[in-house]
């Protein structure tokens, strides 16, 4: 192989970083600007109302934004269906269940969170759950034929919408949850309309009622339960908080907790850029998922290091940002720096098992490791309010950590055992 087909993979890898990393860069500032205006017009008690309906709204989200996407990720790019047949079906099931979705989460939600109207909920679960989850495949599917590039652009659109909604609502000095709610659901839904009807022509495909086969709900749900685990245990904390009246806290853990998943943002550019190479599957190599797991790993433990490090250092600025009423999220940021490499290294060993085809195993370390969260939220939150929140979403990524690297070893030295060989010690990621 020539020093420049060598280099071919590693000049597409940084590409891709820099779209990804570019349009993170672009949804970072929208984040800022969002996060500003909805923190500083409505206060705490408000703010973790608004953050405490994505804990009912996120584990459903799971299956339409979240786990739906990588399904057409997985089908067209591993299993080489064409991307119509990838995406058709999925399409047909965010519509089918989007009016039990969306009654789901009203009535949850109203039980939960005293401080929202039903109706808002419902335009914030329409918002999440239909328009930008049909967003979330359209993207998908751009990447898994066109690259990276293309879908990052789609990608940042969202975020962007959502800032320029916000800003037109503080101009008009009318920021609240519901009047958000509703100019999000409406530009929500026109971006969605917009993508099915120019963009999937664009990829060569169109929309299409299709109904889904038992291999592709199945493919769906295998990849969807793990991003309901994953959301349970990011959000469900902020729902609980309320759940027991605690909103001012909800607020302020929520406000400190949006600026660790701004901070993220970084770990997300590297792997929104690599995560595909993942599912690059050669049957014939040994050690190729735990290289790459490792090699990842290798680049984003460090980064989140800096991230986690500058983050404590720079956690007053969030007065700046929302303002007095906030100022014991300083101390709750600080707590929460830990979790940024700690998600560094349980994402390497995630993505390795996809890639292997080891949906179950992952399935089984993510739902252990969210159940642990919820464990630990319904336990500790009564009588440590934020702090029980801080422990149980860092000790499940502890948990996730031994798992995931644990199931990826045994897999793959499994995988390598039934080809017969010794894993081969230097290959291309």
């Amino acid at each position: 192989m020539s020093g420049a087909t060598r280099r071919r993979p590693y000049a597409q890898m940084l590409r891709d970083l820099v779209w990804t990393s570019g349009s993170d860069g672009l949804i970072l500032i929208a984040a800022l600007v969002s996060f500003k205006i909805l923190g500083s017009r409505l206060g705490p008690e408000d703010y973790g109302a608004y953050l405490g309906t994505f804990g009912v709204i996120s584990p459903l989200g799971a299956i339409t934004t979240g786990g739906l996407a990588l399904a057409v990720m997985q089908r067209h790019l591993r299993d080489g269906t064409t991307i119509g047949d990838a995406v058709r079906p999925y399409l047909t099931i965010i519509l089918v269940m989007a009016p039990f979705a969306i009654a789901a989460t009203a009535a949850v939600g109203s039980l939960v969170i005293d401080r929202l109207a039903v109706g808002t909920i419902a335009l914030l679960a329409y918002s999440e759950l239909v328009a930008m989850s049909t967003t979330s495949i359209v993207a998908a599917a751009t990447q898994a034929t066109s690259g990276v590039g293309p879908a990052s652009r789609i990608r940042m659109m969202p975020p962007l919408l959502r800032m320029a909604c916000l800003l037109v609502l503080a101009a008009a000095d009318a920021v609240t949850v519901h009047n958000a709610a509703a100019a999000w659901a409406t530009a929500f839904t026109v971006l969605a309309v917009v993508l099915v009807a120019r963009q999937l022509p664009r990829i060569g495909t169109s929309f299409g009622i299709q109904g889904a086969s038992r291999e592709e709900i199945g493919t769906g749900l295998q990849l969807s339960l793990p991003t309901l685990a994953n959301n349970l245990q990011s959000d469900a904390d902020k729902t609980i908080l309320n759940g027991y009246g605690l909103e001012r806290d909800a607020g302020l853990y929520g406000a400190a907790y949006r600026v660790i998943k701004m901070a993220l943002l970084p770990l997300r550019s590297l792997n929104g850029a690599l995560f595909h190479r993942f599912l690059t599957h050669d049957e014939t190599q040994t050690g190729q998922h735990l290289r790459r797991a490792r090699s990842y790993a290798a680049v984003s433990l460090p980064m989140s290091v800096v991230l986690a490090v500058g983050l404590w250092i720079a956690a007053p600025s969030l007065l700046w940002l929302v303002g007095d009423e906030f100022e014991e999220s300083v101390s709750i940021i600080r707590w929460l720096a830990l979790f940024l490499p700690l998600r560094s290294l349980s994402q390497a060993p995630l993505n390795g098992l996809l890639g292997l085809g080891r949906i179950k195993p992952r399935l089984v370390a993510l739902l252990t490791a969210s159940a642990t969260s919820l464990i630990a939220y319904l336990v500790l939150i009564p009588y440590h309010s934020w702090k029980g929140a801080v422990m149980g979403t860092i000790g499940s990524e502890v948990v996730l950590i031994v798992l995931g690297w644990g199931l990826l070893v045994v897999y793959q030295h499994r995988h390598d055992r039934s080809l017969g060989l010794t894993p081969v010690a230097e290959q291309t990621v």
